[in-house]
């Protein structure tokens, strides 16, 4: 599964990871990201279009794509 469906799925989630979950869908909802970013490309995303939060999102991705990587190795 992509990184970036696997964010999409959090929806249901508690906490930070659906605090990312809201900015990841509020981004592709209205038209600043892509569906298909994959991490590299949602730091970019970040610090090029969120520069003022730029490093807490990207703290958030950081997080996330630990918890990816560590559902993804369960597999």
């Amino acid at each position: 599964m992509r990184f970036t469906q696997w964010l999409l799925d959090l929806e249901d989630e508690d906490g930070v990871l659906h605090q990312f979950y809201k900015v990841v869908y509020s981004d592709i909802n209205n038209g600043c990201a892509s569906s298909k970013f994959d991490a590299l490309a949602w730091k970019k995303h970040f610090r090029e279009k969120h520069a003022d939060s730029a490093d807490r999102l990207i703290e958030l991705l950081s997080l996330a794509y630990a918890h990816y990587a560590m559902k993804a190795d369960e597999k």
